[in-house]
């Protein structure tokens, strides 16, 4: 079964020369900081011209990667969908840069705890996953791909479900998600900051406050990490030119 692509041509180009040319320039244009003991990144899931140069930043950390993995776990927030956890346990996702295969092995691994299932219909229209995919083409060479929805599943479960492979130097980790949501630019501002100091604190006590769509990702990581850096932070508004309804971003550094 093959995840077609949902979002091609809205979120980002579906013309594989523009789209290869957009996320190389966002690659580009983003420093390298050659971190040492990188586990993976937090990375925005909204459309290039407004979250692209974030995700940029985040996915350029892969470049000095002194070993590249062999498989990238996504998590990313279920918009659409009420799940628990999903694997998007496809033979592949579509892409206009071409077909990334699905590692079903760890998949079926997944699958046999009780707390993940596969509901098809949840990946078919969704975007949080769907958009990682071309940043991870330009970036990384030769991996596969473990999809994994969140919904209604405790972090601390998942956590413990994943820490084995996040602790493994073949595997990398991609969490996906946008920060606050259609505040005005300086309320926007404030929420992100507390959300990002909570998130680079790994506080858990505040942790109920943070305001983003892949809270529960976000919760995972912070569970898994011993740290996680600020990259890059922006805000729709910079884009838009529309400061009274503002979405933010941020990439980070997961350690």
């Amino acid at each position: 079964m093959i995840r077609k692509t949902a979002v091609a041509g809205t979120f980002y180009p579906a013309d594989s020369e523009e789209l290869k040319k957009m996320v190389d320039g966002f690659l580009a244009t983003a420093e390298d900081s050659k971190f040492k003991n990188l586990r993976g990144i937090i990375a925005p899931h909204a459309g290039y011209i407004f979250s692209g140069k974030t995700a940029g930043t985040g996915f350029r950390q892969f470049a000095s990667l002194p070993k590249k993995p062999r498989r990238v776990f996504i998590l990313a927030p279920a918009h659409f969908s009420a799940v628990g956890v999903s694997v998007g346990d496809f033979e592949f996702y579509e892409t206009p840069l071409g077909k990334v295969e699905v590692d079903r092995e760890i998949c079926g691994e997944l699958l046999q705890s009780p707390e993940f299932e596969f509901v098809p219909e949840a990946h078919a229209h969704e975007h949080s996953i769907e958009v990682q995919l071309p940043f991870l083409i330009r970036s990384l060479p030769n991996f596969k791909i473990v999809p994994i929805l969140c919904g209604d599943i405790s972090p601390k479960i998942l956590a413990s479900a994943l820490e084995k492979y996040f602790t493994a130097e073949e595997n990398l980790f991609v969490i996906s998600s946008d920060l606050s949501h259609f505040f005005p630019l300086e309320i926007a501002q404030q929420k992100d900051s507390k959300t990002l100091g909570i998130i680079t604190l790994l506080d858990f006590e505040n942790a109920g406050e943070i305001d983003a769509c892949g809270k529960i990702p976000i919760l995972t990581a912070m569970q898994l990490a011993k740290k996680i850096r600020l990259l890059d932070y922006s805000t729709s508004a910079e884009a838009s030119g529309d400061s009274e309804s503002v979405v933010g971003y941020a990439s980070l550094a997961i350690f």
